[in-house]
């Protein structure tokens, strides 16, 4: 099921800066061969998805610097960044949220409006654009979200090691 909307609220409503596993539940259950095309590396680190032929999203914070200019490799073609659009409201955590209770870093990060969204020069042409999901049922329905990053689990917290990873999560 492309579930493109659900994708979204749920890709870019969370916080996490990890790919989080159960800590029962095998590493290797959470790789996948091939990521869906339309899920795109942006220059320094994090990754967006193509919703448009010429409109990437992503997480205001893997957001590091003007990336204007910049390519991304989509498909098997290169696109110049023409612009990048961050949602007026994203914030940054302070400092003094980065340690200690962790609660109310938690709160910040629901509350803040993490979204961006990349525009390229030109049309992509050798890539489909995720499905945008339309319908009203998706109560109860299972759904993948596909992720690459730091991974880690409930029990031992973010293993910072499998930040540089390529692999890519499902």
């Amino acid at each position: 099921m492309k579930a493109g909307l659900l994708f979204f609220l749920c890709v870019f409503s969370i916080g996490s800066h990890a790919v989080i596993k159960r800590h029962d539940v095998p590493a290797e259950n959470y790789l996948l061969n091939d990521a869906p095309e339309y899920l795109i590396d942006l220059p320094h680190e994090g990754h967006g998805v193509l919703i448009h032929e010429q409109w990437v999203v992503t997480v205001a914070h893997t957001i590091f610097y003007d990336y204007r200019g910049k390519e991304l490799k989509i498909g098997l073609n290169h696109y110049q960044i023409e612009n990048v659009f961050i949602h007026p409201e994203f914030k940054k955590p302070s400092k003094s949220l980065l340690s200690g209770d962790l609660a109310p870093l938690m709160s910040f990060l629901k509350a803040r409006s993490d979204i961006a969204l990349i525009k390229l020069s030109s049309p992509v042409s050798n890539v489909q654009p995720v499905s945008l999901y339309k319908n009203t049922n998706e109560a109860g329905k299972v759904i993948t979200v596909f992720g690459k990053g730091a991974t880690g689990d409930g029990l031992k917290g973010e293993v910072l090691e499998t930040k540089s990873s390529n692999s890519k999560m499902g």
